[in-house]
């Protein structure tokens, strides 16, 4: 431990600080990721509960309050506290180059998630509000307008930020025409009427009631037409028109999307073991002087603790 210039630890707290005594800290930077940090006992813990305990689980979920609130997938709970403790550690090597001191962090899982709750937290001790999940948008004091838009083929396009300006309303209007669906649109009229405007703020919203009207006409033609398409037509409908869209797509849609195939994101993994091959979601990063790509599969418990002893004398 003296040659070594970090410790990453996440076992029981004090643990490794009872081990180290009194030669920590020196010149190492030790960062132990816990649950709750270094202070009392607590029962187990999984994502779940930290998610869940620490705010974001409540702002993640749908419009139906009858329904309950949605865990992110991916270990999320876990992970934040994790992104904490390697920007914490960066600084800290950083500083140990300045003062050649280094130092012990202690990070707090449990409040690395209740400081990642976007407004949720901070408004409720700021002003007492209580912020509402919505589907597919973020939550908020006040619903929000819909952004999910029902599909043809049963699936959902994600709108993302309505039209705004007279460029994506004239876009749209040229849309339901080039479709054949301008003069079963109820709304085209006032849809037409965004094709002179500059550009639509929240002002606008609170204080123009035309505006109001032309701004819910931008939203209303982009559902219209996603019901009579397929999400991918759709998808890239708004794309070729300049308004951020996205399908929603199910994890194994993603192997089919021609962007991700485009990009060969797919990729074939051996398992000699089992004699076949799998289809993993491949590198999601191209870096152009060091290409990274999978070279097998995860290795077994111990597969590999021979080569990482040999190659550490």
């Amino acid at each position: 431990m003296a040659s070594a210039d970090v410790l990453l630890e996440g076992e029981t707290p004090g643990r490794v600080l009872g081990l180290l005594g009194a030669a920590a800290p020196g010149r190492l930077v030790h960062v132990a990721v816990t649950p709750y940090g270094q202070e009392g006992d607590y029962p187990a813990t999984v994502d779940l509960t930290l998610l869940a305990g620490g705010g974001p689980v409540w702002s993640c979920g749908y419009d139906d309050h009858e329904l309950p609130p949605v865990r992110g997938g991916g270990n999320q709970g876990w992970q934040t506290g994790g992104h904490y403790a390697v920007m914490s550690l960066l600084t800290a090597l950083l500083v140990r180059e300045v003062t050649g001191q280094g130092q012990f962090i202690d990070v707090n899982i449990h409040a690395s998630n209740n400081v990642t709750t976007e407004m949720a937290s901070y408004g409720y001790l700021a002003n007492g509000g209580t912020v509402q999940r919505q589907t597919g948008r973020h939550a908020s004091y006040r619903p929000t307008q819909a952004t999910q838009a029902p599909c043809g083929d049963g699936n959902y396009l994600n709108t993302g930020v309505p039209p705004r300006d007279g460029k994506e309303f004239r876009a749209l209007s040229r849309w339901l025409a080039e479709a054949g669906l301008a003069e079963e649109f109820p709304e085209a009229p006032v849809l037409a009427l965004g094709a002179d405007v500059g550009h639509i703020s929240q002002a606008d919203l609170a204080h123009d009631e035309l505006m109001g009207e032309i701004f819910g006409a931008g939203r209303d033609a982009q559902f219209y037409l996603a019901e009579r398409l397929t999400a991918y037509e759709a998808f890239i409908g708004c794309q070729e028109r300049g308004m951020a869209a996205g399908a929603v797509l199910s994890p194994d849609d993603l192997f089919d999307d021609p962007h991700f195939v485009g990009r060969s994101w797919p990729t074939q993994v051996e398992h000699p073991e089992l004699g076949r091959t799998f289809t993993y979601g491949g590198v999601p990063l191209r870096f152009v002087a060091s290409p990274m790509r999978i070279n097998s599969r995860a290795p077994f418990l111990g597969e590999d603790t021979d080569s990482v002893l040999d190659a550490l004398e």
